[in-house]
């Protein structure tokens, strides 16, 4: 895994996502997954389902302790999918 951009805490993500509209992805998410703002709410978002599967978010220990990336296009590169 490419750890290159991971440099944000979870609130410092969170108010990327929430007030800049980035997408953000932690650094132990399984590839794939990002979290993004849709209707004022965050969602986990899966990029392996066509219809880019919503689930809903989840906050604990591992969340809040991991460094996260910004990002604002959801491609491969950036979901560590090639």
């Amino acid at each position: 895994m490419n750890n290159e951009g991971y440099k944000y805490t979870f609130t410092e993500a969170l108010e990327k996502c929430m007030f800049e509209d980035y997408f953000i992805r932690g650094i132990k998410f399984d590839n794939g997954y990002y979290i993004k703002k849709i209707d004022n709410t965050l969602y986990v978002v899966s990029s392996y389902f066509l219809t880019n599967a919503k689930y809903t978010m989840i906050i604990t220990n591992s969340i809040m302790t991991q460094k996260f990336k910004v990002f604002s296009v959801a491609n491969k590169q950036a979901l560590n999918l090639e």
